[in-house]
């Protein structure tokens, strides 16, 4: 079985988790799109990431057909993932 690296890109916000401790947030969202190129490496698939990231960050809702998140901060982001780890879940809570 080969290993490789792939790169998804998602749709991310923080919500608020509570006034617990000072208040907490977390980042929220959902992919919006899992790029079909496979990288041999962690390495290359973050060169990746960063050749793309101006791309990413000046993206809009319009370029990927999903709806403006309630939240006034949202961004898209690139997420890298190992083969059979899947991509990584959002929600993501922690403390501030």
């Amino acid at each position: 079985m080969s290993k490789f690296w792939k790169v998804s890109i998602y749709n991310t916000y923080k919500e608020y988790g509570g006034p617990e401790e000072g208040g907490w947030y977390y980042t929220a969202g959902h992919a919006v799109k899992f790029l079909p190129r496979k990288f041999s490496s962690r390495q290359a698939a973050l060169a990746y990431c960063k050749k793309i990231s101006h791309r990413v960050d000046s993206a809009t809702v319009k370029e990927f057909n999903i709806p403006n998140v309630r939240n006034s901060y949202s961004m898209f982001k690139t997420y890298i993932w190992f083969k059979g780890s899947g991509p990584k879940e959002l929600p993501v809570p922690y403390y501030c």
